[in-house]
């Protein structure tokens, strides 16, 4: 995995979120921009729709809570019409390569919450994949927060 650079990363919480709550309802935003390698995080209680691009890159997380536990559930769009299968098949291999370096970038960003809320770091990420194409339209769990400190 690639390291993160920090000066790389712009973070941006909006409407009334603070650096360390709500954990519910708290959503995430992750758009790269792909000139200058630079990253950034929004951070609010709904997703910054209108921060996507063409490239359709960005990847959304939100914290849930299922059977009293918080979970990150992740959302990548792998493809609709838009892309074909192989064009969807290179977009799930390169997001699945990634993945590690988006999820540092979130936890890095939002540090503060973790520190005052560390049982999040315990937390399991689960991705959901996006695609027409049964084979990229899957979900599956990526580990726990805490194995995404860059």
């Amino acid at each position: 995995m690639k390291n993160l650079d920090p000066k790389k990363l712009s973070v941006d919480f909006q409407q009334d979120i603070s650096s360390t709550g709500p954990i519910l309802p708290r959503r995430y935003t992750l758009t790269p921009s792909d000139e200058k390698e630079d990253l950034l995080l929004n951070i609010g209680f709904d997703y910054t729709f209108d921060k996507i691009t063409d490239a359709r890159d960005e990847v959304f997380a939100q914290w849930i809570e299922l059977n009293g536990e918080h979970i990150l559930s992740v959302d990548v769009y792998v493809g609709g019409l838009e892309f074909d299968f192989v064009n969807q098949s290179k977009r799930y291999d390169i997001f699945n390569k990634k993945l590690s370096f988006a999820l540092s970038a979130i936890r890095y960003g939002d540090s503060e919450l973790f520190k005052a809320h560390s049982e999040l770091d315990n937390s399991e990420v689960i991705v959901h994949f996006h695609s027409i194409y049964p084979s990229f339209n899957t979900k599956k769990f990526v580990g726990y927060i805490n194995n995404f400190i860059d």
